[in-house]
């Protein structure tokens, strides 16, 4: 993330208030550990997974949080919902593929916070 980045600016004024932040660096995931992430989390057998995982992996480039961020997102837009007939989770697989998201996680969280109550 550049210096110019807003998260950047936000986080340097949460810092003047004595607020405490931690950095860290997070590497990039493997389509295989990011394919076990996902399963885990949606509770789902690997091979069922993993298209979803894949699609995943292109659009965040294996990054973490970017990746729980997006399915989040996924999950709100009701692009991703548990199904009660299949008894598991399901996915638009298209919608999914359509989505517009940023290249990094900055901007992803950057845009989320823009689409917050302003209270």
């Amino acid at each position: 993330m550049s210096e110019s980045h807003p998260l950047n600016s936000m986080l340097t004024s949460v810092n003047s208030f004595g607020t405490k932040t931690t950095k860290i660096h997070l590497t990039s995931m493997s389509k295989g550990a990011l394919n076990e992430m996902v399963s885990t989390e949606l509770s789902l057998l690997p091979r069922i997974t993993r298209p979803l995982a894949n699609i995943l992996h292109h659009k965040t480039k294996g990054s973490p949080l970017f990746v729980k961020q997006v399915m989040m997102e996924l999950f709100k837009q009701r692009l991703l919902y548990p199904s009660l007939s299949r008894r598991r989770w399901v996915w638009e697989t298209n919608k999914i593929l359509d989505m517009k998201i940023p290249d990094n996680v900055a901007t992803f969280i950057t845009n989320t916070f823009d689409h917050l109550p302003f209270e």
